[in-house]
């Protein structure tokens, strides 16, 4: 620091002498600096940037020509990165396509030239050359996927990784399937046609291994974006530049899903490091005005500060807790019938009281905890000697449902106390259990209550 001041003390004797400090954004000056030195920052391109961009880095390099019209995938494809990294992304695209530079032209008249008899190109001395230019061209489609995957080796070198949300089919969470249908009416561009406002995101509470990643995914799949994980350790173990340089990617990278797990590790630490990041991380989520749908997620509700909760940063707190009867059986339906066939029929081949049994025994059990027992019946029936196609009793799942000590059963006094306060604080993710497997209260006098689960 020292050094520096020096240097810029002499500097500042000559009139005809400039310093210029190139930095990635992922520094801060010291403060005493800071008076001293101007900053100019470079923002991410908008969207016609990118395009504009792309278009003359995929001339360049010989993947399409001026009269190639641009899917707009191909631009989405790579929003988040600097001009730089999309000329970088383009030539490395470019390396792995061997073909002429006239080969996005072949691509875009294909359909013309089967109408006119599928002959040669002019730019081909026959057929068979024609054909072996065409089968080796990548699609737009495929270069995409190349511009997506430099995106995502290149973002998860600054700590943003994308997830799958390949989630399929999946039981329970009813309520926060039907709100995200309307926040993908919000995101719909009728609604900005007619003002509404965008949507910010989601707090979902619960303990962990309830499905609160999995909703997450859910999120992603339902509206169509891409999901970026951005790890709190990460953060906060870095600096506040390091958060506002990760920001800037995200909402450069928008529409997306952004997932912050884990968000009550944020309140362990008490360092002023911590505070400055937090407080900037609530500014953000305050006064965004991107397609970012952000998803936190917290383990414990006594971590739930009222700062995090204030209108404007989330829309919604739901609360992903254990899974009802009649999800339990959904659950163990979709996972046993990966490999038993019979129960992707009805009831499977467990009777009603069978399935009573079931259900009775594996209450406070999470999904994960459901899934885990299915595929160790399924282990052990395979070591027994059976082969496929397995066949899944209840004496199997009940068997290692005994060998399991669930969450709840580790830490009741802490669950039992999340649970009581959730019901003020947020949303349940599920309806009240009404079908015929729903767990049955009564009162002393042996009443029975119309509750569900």
């Amino acid at each position: 620091r020292t050094s520096l001041s020096n240097v810029l003390y002499n500097f500042g004797l000559s009139s005809d002498k400039f310093l210029i400090l190139l930095d990635t954004g992922e520094n801060e000056l010291p403060r005493i600096l800071n008076s001293i030195i101007p900053a100019a920052e470079f923002p991410f391109p908008e969207p016609k940037e990118v395009t504009a961009l792309l278009k003359t880095h995929l001339v360049e390099y010989g993947l399409a020509d001026q009269e190639t019209p641009l899917d707009d995938r191909l631009a989405r494809s790579i929003g988040g990165l600097t001009p730089e990294e999309i000329r970088m992304a383009v030539k490395l695209a470019a390396k792995k396509n061997k073909c002429a530079p006239i080969v996005s032209r072949l691509l875009s008249d294909r359909s013309s030239e089967r109408a006119k008899g599928d002959g040669p190109s002019p730019a081909f001395s026959d057929r068979k050359q024609f054909h072996i230019a065409v089968n080796k061209a990548q699609s737009q489609s495929e270069l995409a996927k190349q511009l997506i995957n430099y995106k995502i080796h290149r973002l998860k070198g600054f700590g943003l990784e994308f997830l799958k949300p390949d989630v399929g089919e999946f039981g329970g969470l009813d309520k926060l399937k039907q709100a995200l249908e309307w926040v993908k009416q919000d995101f719909s561009d009728q609604a900005r046609a007619y003002g509404i406002p965008l949507p910010k995101g989601w707090l979902l509470i619960g303990p962990p291994g309830t499905g609160k990643t999995f909703a997450a995914k859910v999120c992603a799949q339902t509206l169509g974006f891409p999901l970026i994980s951005m790890g709190v350790d990460l953060v906060i173990g870095s600096s506040p530049t390091h958060l506002k340089r990760l920001l800037r990617r995200v909402e450069a990278a928008s529409p997306c899903v952004l997932f912050l797990d884990e968000l009550d590790k944020f309140f362990d630490s008490q360092t002023n490091n911590t505070k400055q990041i937090l407080g900037i991380l609530l500014t953000w989520l305050q006064e965004k005005i991107t397609p970012t749908f952000v998803i936190g997620t917290l383990n414990r509700l006594d971590a739930l500060p009222p700062e995090l909760t204030r209108a404007g940063r989330f829309d919604k707190l739901f609360y992903v807790g254990f899974p009802k009867e009649i999800e339990r059986f959904e659950i163990f339906k979709l996972h046993a019938s990966r490999f038993d066939p019979r129960y992707r029929e009805g009831n499977g081949p467990l009777t009603e009281k069978q399935w009573r049994r079931l259900l009775s025994a594996t209450r406070k059990c999470t999904g994960a905890e459901i899934r885990a027992i299915v595929e160790s019946a399924v282990q052990r029936v395979f070591h027994q000697g059976q082969r496929t196609p397995f066949k899944i009793e209840l004496e199997n799942l009940l068997e290692q449902r005994e060998a399991m000590t669930p969450l709840y059963s580790q830490d009741t006094e802490r669950v039992l106390a999340m649970e009581n306060r959730a019901e003020g604080v947020c949303k349940p993710s599920s309806s009240p259990d009404k079908s015929i497997f729903a767990r049955e209260i009564t009162t002393l006098w042996g009443e029975r209550l119309n509750v569900g689960s």
